[in-house]
């Protein structure tokens, strides 16, 4: 794994959860989460990696989607196509209106940055 999406753990620690599956499936997905908030990971392998029951995470999954913490997607992935995608809230993913604004600012060399003092 190269990408650790920090918006969406910084957002999974301080997310209020009610049970310990709860919080294992919220870390994995925002563990796991892309610079777009998509994540997933197979109900199977979260059980497994947090010595919990499949039917224990299912259960979490729902009530975390029920409390609107992710949403599910219509996209599928993993090696058999079967496991379900799902999307972190914006606030996870979302560049805030600054940084896009200074992202362009140095793509079209307006930032200080960019600025080089004449030489003589």
């Amino acid at each position: 794994m190269s990408y650790i999406n920090y918006r969406a753990l910084n957002w999974a620690r301080g997310y209020e959860t009610q049970t310990p599956a709860e919080r294992a499936v919220l870390f994995e997905f925002a563990i796991h989460a892309d610079e777009r908030g998509y994540t997933w990971k197979s109900v199977s392998r979260i059980a497994r990696e947090w010595h919990l029951h499949d039917e224990t995470v299912t259960r979490a999954i729902r009530a975390l989607i029920k409390r609107r913490a992710f949403s599910r997607t219509k996209k599928r992935e993993g090696t058999t196509g079967r496991v379900v995608v799902y999307r972190l809230p914006k606030i996870t993913w979302v560049i805030s209106t600054q940084s896009a604004d200074s992202n362009k600012a140095q793509i079209s060399g307006q930032s200080p940055d960019n600025i080089h003092p004449i030489r003589d």
